[in-house]
This record gives C-alpha cells, sequence and structure tokens, in this order.
C-alpha cells in the first residue's frame, strides 16, 4: 500500500510538470529544466563519481577538467532528452519535421521496402526516444520498441503512451522474443537499445573502450538468424537544438550463424558505439553503470 502510494505521488509530480510545460515553449522548458540541474547537481555525487570514472578509463590521456566537463554535458544531455520527451504530445508533426532529420533517409527506406525485416539499433545518445518517433513520423517504418518497465507502472504507462502515439509498438524486453520474431517475419521493423546492462547467464562480453562489456547478443542473433539488415542509428544534437540521425549499417555477409559469428557481430557494433563517442562523448549517459558486470576472475 505504502508503494502505491508512492508512485501516486511520484506519477502526480509528473502529470503536474507535463501539465505545466503546455504553457511554455519547448526552449522555454529546456532552458528551465538546465536551471534546475546547475542547482541541483551537486547532489549528484554519486552518479558524478561513476561518470568520472568511466570516462577516465575511456579517455585516459584527458585533463581532469575535460573529464568533469564532458560529465556535465552528459547530465545536461539527460535533463534535455527528459524534458523533450514529456513535451513530445505538444509538438505538432510539421515542427518534428523540421526539428530532426536522417542523414540517410534512403537507405533505411530502401532497407525497411525489401520485407525482411529491419534491426534498428540505437544508444543512450543524444535524444534515443526521437529517434524511434521520427522513424515512424517520418519514414513510415512501422516499428517494434522491446523495452524495461520502470518499477512505477503508472509513469511506465504514461511514458509508453508517449511513445505508441504515432503507432509504434512497445513490448516489455523481458517477454519480446516472440514479438520481435513475429515483426521481422512481417517484414517490419525493431528498435534495439545496444548499451544496455545484459544478462550475465544469458548475454555475452565484448570490448568498449578496450574494456570487457557485458551487451546484448540478440540482435546479433536474429540479423544472423533470420538474413536480416542491421543498422546503427544516433540521434545527436546540433548547436541549434535540432537532431541529425546518423546512421550506419553494420555489414555481416561474411559471417554465418554460429556462437563464433554472434560474437564477432557483436563486437561490431560495439565498436560503432565506441567511435560514436570518441567523436563526441558529451551526449552519452556516462553516469550509468555500463561496466558494473566483469568476467569472473577479472578485475575492472
Amino acid at each position: 500500500m505504502k508503494l502505491k502510494y508512492k508512485y501516486s505521488v511520484s506519477y502526480f509530480i509528473v502529470l503536474c510538470i507535463s501539465s505545466i510545460m503546455k504553457l511554455f515553449s519547448l526552449k522555454i522548458n529546456i532552458k528551465i529544466s538546465l536551471f534546475i540541474l546547475k542547482c541541483c547537481y551537486p547532489l549528484l555525487k554519486n552518479r558524478i563519481i561513476i561518470a568520472n570514472d568511466n570516462l577516465s578509463k575511456a579517455f585516459p590521456n584527458l585533463s581532469s577538467e575535460k573529464i568533469s566537463e564532458i560529465t556535465y554535458n552528459s547530465f545536461k544531455n539527460l535533463a534535455i532528452t527528459f524534458t523533450e520527451l514529456l513535451f513530445t504530445p505538444n509538438i505538432k508533426k510539421d515542427d518534428f519535421k523540421n526539428y530532426i532529420k536522417f542523414d540517410k533517409p534512403e537507405l533505411l527506406t530502401k532497407l525497411y521496402n525489401q520485407k525482411k525485416g529491419l534491426i534498428l539499433l540505437s544508444a543512450h545518445y543524444g535524444n534515443w526516444e526521437f529517434m524511434a518517433l521520427a522513424g515512424k513520423e517520418l519514414l513510415g517504418l512501422d516499428m517494434l520498441i522491446p523495452v524495461k518497465l520502470l518499477k512505477n507502472w503508472y509513469i511506465d504507462n504514461f511514458i509508453n503512451k508517449i511513445r505508441t502515439a504515432g503507432g509504434n509498438k512497445v513490448v516489455n524486453m523481458d517477454k519480446s522474443a516472440i514479438e520481435m520474431i513475429k515483426q521481422i517475419k512481417n517484414g517490419k521493423a525493431i528498435a534495439l537499445l545496444a548499451d544496455q546492462s545484459a544478462h550475465e547467464n544469458t548475454d555475452i562480453f565484448v570490448k568498449l573502450f578496450n574494456r570487457p562489456t557485458l551487451t546484448y547478443k540478440a540482435p546479433a542473433e536474429l540479423a544472423l538468424k533470420y538474413n536480416i539488415p542491421l543498422v546503427f542509428n544516433f540521434a545527436e544534437r546540433q548547436e541549434d537544438g535540432k537532431y541529425i540521425i546518423k546512421s550506419e549499417e553494420i555489414k555481416y555477409d561474411d559471417l554465418n550463424f554460429s556462437k563464433e559469428s554472434v560474437f564477432i557481430l557483436t563486437q561490431r557494433y560495439s565498436d560503432a558505439l565506441e567511435q560514436q563517442l570518441i567523436k563526441n562523448p558529451d551526449q552519452w549517459m556516462w553516469m550509468h553503470k555500463r561496466w558494473k558486470h566483469q568476467p569472473k576472475n577479472e578485475e575492472n
């Protein structure tokens, strides 16, 4: 009962924030969010420590000042993304088209129109939520999105209504296998985040910044088993606040469906993520405990 009350209060606060946001433009809402972040930033000490540690190991040659700068920018990105997500119902379709562009729309539509199915990988980078929304709104890609359920079921339902407002579908990640296969066999798309902490008992370790990183193998397994195109996408925020979604097809025509090939292909999309983070590290969630799992008998 106490938990239900706690969740209800949290949900009410989110609803109030969402309602107040309607009174202002997106630009003003973002300014308010960044002001709140600036005021509250010292209270995020534990996550700041995690982000600084992750960055110092990924970029050992960077100064402590530069690492602190990237850490703060990472929190800024998260604040902006959360603000944009809550504001999404207020964005008109025509405005959305002007707000987001794909750098290779013809690649995505060509692969999708082959009707073989399509796996769209992304990461907690830029505004990953906009990537899925834009795929449906701007390119007409019918997408299934496996998501991790939030503990607060009220907020979880609220956010999923935003995600599915344009026609996309969501499914509980832990129960998504059958639905993903159906989606593929129907020649449609799956949108997956490739940088979440995976399961120790079922997934595999590949390298990310030369560190063993537990990574979901499902994208590689599905691609290899069903011969489905695999594309990594990054919704990168530009200086003017708009987005360019950068797409890179991950080729695997030299591989077959085997345990070794699954490992190789998983490493390839981990490499694609690493290359993007080297180019622009500010827009990733460095405060996430990405390396909390390590192989047995291996030091961090």
